[in-house]
């Protein structure tokens, strides 16, 4: 099954040549960069000649959504510890995470900078927060590791997995998404919630995450639009 790379503000041009020489060793050939601190002429001379050719297919973009905006699902990794109740930093191990995707068609996988990782905003746009687990006190590990570990992890689970319905596209997900959140809003509108924006936001984390990982076929989301949008009328009626 078809996997992206997806590299942000990666700083060191030998980073990314250790990034490619895994993802050759694991057949994938869609890498982006967004953002990288170096051009791809600062990568020449450190990679393998085999390597080469997939260098000529790095696509480079100021904008995180050019990488995304055609995945199924998107896989975010991070080794940053969970403060307080950020749902952004509840991850789950690489393992359970590419288990709940392995049937999706295009998979991909965010990686953050050398230094600081991803930030929440870029940690927002994933369906799935996963972490390599590691032995305290060492958490984070270098980035072409990191890599390698998640691209055989995925290696591993997909290469007998068949696939039995099809399974949802990112698209209809987020059709499904958009309407549960509509509801989410005017059940607590009904309510009369105070801090309304602050509970649209942590459902919606909720909501992305458990659409991300369900693993939902095409029907499912047929279904669960269905039942849905009779809910939106059911509201709709009794708010009239």
């Amino acid at each position: 099954m078809p996997v992206r790379l997806i590299l942000v503000g990666t700083q060191h041009a030998e980073n990314l040549a250790a990034v490619l020489r895994s993802a050759r060793a694991f057949g994938v050939e869609d890498v982006w960069l967004v953002q990288p601190s170096f051009t791809l002429g600062n990568v020449e001379g450190r990679i393998a000649r085999r390597g080469e050719d997939l260098l000529e297919r790095v696509r480079v973009t100021e904008r995180l959504d050019d990488a995304i905006q055609d995945l199924d699902v998107l896989l975010a990794g991070s080794a940053k510890d969970a403060v307080g109740r950020n749902l952004l930093r509840d991850y789950l191990p690489l393992r359970d995470a590419v288990m709940r995707v392995k049937q999706a068609e295009r998979v991909g996988f965010l990686f953050g900078r050398e230094d600081t990782g991803l930030r929440d905003e870029e940690l927002r746009l994933a369906d799935v927060w996963y972490t390599i687990p590691t032995v305290p006190p060492q958490r984070a590990l270098n980035l072409a590791h990191a890599v390698s570990i998640t691209l055989y992890e995925y290696h591993v689970q997909t290469r007998e997995a068949g696939r039995l319905l099809p399974r949802a596209s990112r698209v209809e997900r987020d059709v499904l998404y958009a309407l549960i959140m509509r509801i989410v809003q005017e059940v607590n509108e009904q309510l009369g919630v105070r801090d309304l924006a602050a509970r649209l936001r942590v459902q919606g984390l909720v909501w992305r995450r458990v659409l991300g990982t369900a693993d939902l076929s095409d029907i499912d989301v047929r279904s669960l639009l269905g039942f849905f949008r009779d809910v939106e009328k059911l509201l709709t009626r009794e708010k009239e």
